[in-house]
């Protein structure tokens, strides 16, 4: 058989009309003439068809298409390809063979392949930037939309997709005014949109929403707030604001290996401020993890790893460690340092410890006595007050008075506090009857006392006893009577009239 030359006709005039709304595929018809011995070509054929991507026939696209018994008239014939999708933009050469019908012998590849041009509105739909003038509208409604690649069967029941094969999706806007730029608005559903300012004035991003059924999930104001789970707070300070129902968390952190969860910095503010608004029980902050729950470092000096208030007056920090050896460890590496640090600004108690308490050395810096707490009667009209002598009182059980009385063997101790000299340590037990009182009472150490002088002048090492003179001790020169009398010795001298004498409690 000779050679022919083939003419193709556009896809888009020669295309069997479709059925309404029915997809397109990727058949096109194909017209060609055959000639056998410089005449027409008359009876059956077998065809081959194959689709190249260059004019010498070396780069295949695609699969052959093999159509046999095709009836040729006076040279003519018409048949339907289908190479899939292979036109995407480049060259295609098209190869013709062909054998006689009741063959079954090799094909006869014709020559020369046969290059496939666009049609004019082909090649006007394939330019770049494409642009539609006037006031015409574009929709496309067969498919889904692949961009750098092809759409795939993941695209199913979406009403539009865009399947980006690269880094970067951009969606340029050229005018100002509301409603710019809009991303499935649609109240009633699911839903992602950014919009420019709501009027018809010039104006910025007004809020980026991504919805979820219960309501905004993640939106973002044009003063740069966000919320999480909720509407972002009004506070120009608030950046990321989280809200999630119960048994939700609000903000969830996943780091792999050594790498950060949360990574909080400022300058001046809060790192990280967590606050819990329960009446009951609120958690402000949860860890958990295999090595540290929680830590924290500050770099200053005078600067605090984990500050935390409470403004209700109850529990500041509660730690719970139900299967580990310690619920709260203060650790540090600076011998001049402290492990753990407590105070109390109103001049209340530091530090409250309900059970058993542990150490191995205990050194007490604000006191140099071991007193009692007991409740203090006075001596006719004298009250009680820091530094006075008190006895035993036999109309109170448990309870204490001011002496009055010299060489009195119902001597109990100092009244602790005077001159400045605190007790260091103060026993009691407040729910036991006859244990506790209002006034700490020093049963051994250093205490500062008041001494009568009048009787005799008062040397370092002598010892003391009780006075007639009310709440005052004074020297046991009696050696007889002192026998359980004495309160201690004096450290300090006093030489006439009355004062405070520093005094070692060591009753006998």
């Amino acid at each position: 058989m000779s050679s022919r030359k083939i003419g193709l006709l556009a896809v888009a005039l020669c295309c069997r009309i479709a059925a309404a709304q029915t997809p397109l595929d990727t058949r096109f018809t194909y017209q060609g003439r055959l000639d056998a011995g410089g005449s027409p070509a008359n009876g059956i054929y077998d065809l081959r068809f194959s689709l190249y991507g260059d004019e010498t026939g070396t780069v295949l696209a695609g699969s052959p298409v093999d159509i046999e018994d095709v009836q040729i008239t006076d040279g003519m014939f018409a048949v339907e390809l289908d190479f899939g999708i292979q036109f995407t933009g480049f060259k295609t050469w098209l190869q013709t063979e062909v054998r006689p019908g009741a063959s079954t012998g090799p094909y006869t590849a014709l020559s020369p392949l046969q290059e496939i041009t666009p049609a004019p509105m082909a090649q006007y739909a394939m330019g770049p930037f494409y642009q539609i003038p006037g006031t015409y509208d574009l929709a496309y409604t067969y498919g889904h939309v692949g961009i750098g690649r092809e759409p795939d069967a993941t695209f199913a029941n979406h009403g539009f997709d865009l399947d980006v094969s690269g880094k970067y999706l951009r969606l340029g806007l050229e005018e100002n005014g509301g409603g710019a730029l809009v991303l499935a608005n649609n109240p009633d559903d699911n839903k992602i949109w950014l919009e420019a300012y709501n009027s018809t004035s010039t104006g910025t991003a007004s809020e980026l929403i991504i919805a979820g059924y219960s309501g905004n999930s993640v939106p973002i104001r044009l003063n740069g707030n966000v919320g999480v789970g909720t509407a972002p707070a009004a506070s120009t300070q608030t950046r990321l604001f989280a809200w999630a129902g119960p048994g939700q968390d609000a903000i969830w952190a996943d780091a792999d290996g050594s790498n950060t969860g949360v990574y909080a910095f400022t300058d001046t503010g809060y790192g990280v401020r967590s606050i819990t608004s329960s009446f009951t029980q609120g958690t402000a902050v949860y860890a958990d993890g295999g090595a540290y729950g929680v830590y924290a470092r500050a770099t200053s000096a005078n600067g605090a790893a984990i500050y935390a208030t409470n403004d209700s007056g109850n529990a500041l920090i509660a730690v719970n460690d139900e299967a580990g050896y310690a619920s709260l460890a203060g650790i540090t590496n600076n011998a001049g340092a402290w492990g753990g640090y407590f105070r109390n600004n109103a001049g209340g108690s530091a530090l409250w410890v309900d059970g058993l308490t542990q150490t191995k050395t205990l050194q007490i810096l604000g006191g140099a006595d071991v007193a009692e707490s007991f409740d203090i009667a006075p001596a006719d009209s004298t009250l009680p007050k820091p530094g006075m002598v008190v006895v035993i009182n036999p109309a109170q059980p448990g309870a204490l008075r001011v002496s009055d009385t010299s060489y009195d063997m119902k001597v109990a101790g100092v009244i602790s506090g005077a001159n400045g000299l605190n007790a260091g340590m103060v026993l009691g037990a407040e729910d036991v009857n006859m244990a506790h009182g209002q006034h700490a009472v020093a049963m051994a150490g250093r205490v500062w006392c008041m001494v009568d002088a009048t009787l005799g002048a008062v040397e370092p090492g002598a010892l003391l006893t009780t006075s007639t003179t009310p709440g005052h001790a004074m020297v046991a020169s009696d050696r007889e009577r002192s026998h359980g009398c004495v309160i201690g010795k004096a450290m300090t001298p006093l030489h006439e009239g009355k004062g405070l004498v520093l005094v070692l409690v060591n009753l006998q």
